[in-house]
């Protein structure tokens, strides 16, 4: 398996999911999917049912199962309609779990992580001192 895959179960077991299997065979994962729209290969798929604002992901599950993807993660269980042959990992918060999941990828590559927020923001900071120095020497 390459850095640019991973086992369903191995997700469920990372993001602390229950695993939910309808389809028996081994499911190895290789894109991760937050927008119904980008779908490229969708039995490699795994879909991140987001609430957000505006959007609710449940809602898009089983338009995404007609085009093929068969495994998901959620966090409400009647987004599991009916008969199915796709795989779920409920959760508790399908975001939660994808930051896990991305925390962990980037443990597995040896690259020192660089602290630019840091940076930038002593920068910002040094810059936003004189500025409110300036405005504040004419003020009456």
């Amino acid at each position: 398996m390459s850095h640019n895959s991973i086992e369903l179960d191995k997700i469920a077991a990372l993001t602390g999911g229950r695993l939910i299997i309808n389809n028996s065979s081994k499911t190895v994962i290789s894109q991760l999917l937050t927008d119904s729209r980008k779908v490229v290969n969708p039995e490699a798929s795994l879909f991140f049912a987001i609430k957000g604002l505006q959007h609710n992901g449940h809602e898009f599950v089983a338009e995404l199962q007609h085009a093929g993807v068969c495994n998901f993660v959620i966090s409400e269980p009647s987004a599991i309609i009916g008969e199915t042959k796709a795989n779920f990992i409920l959760v508790e918060d399908p975001l939660i779990a994808m930051q896990q999941l991305a925390k962990w990828h980037r443990e597995q590559f040896k690259i020192p992580v660089r602290h630019y927020w840091q940076q930038w923001k002593d920068y910002h900071k040094g810059m936003a001192v004189p500025v409110n120095a300036r405005r504040s020497s004419h003020r009456p």
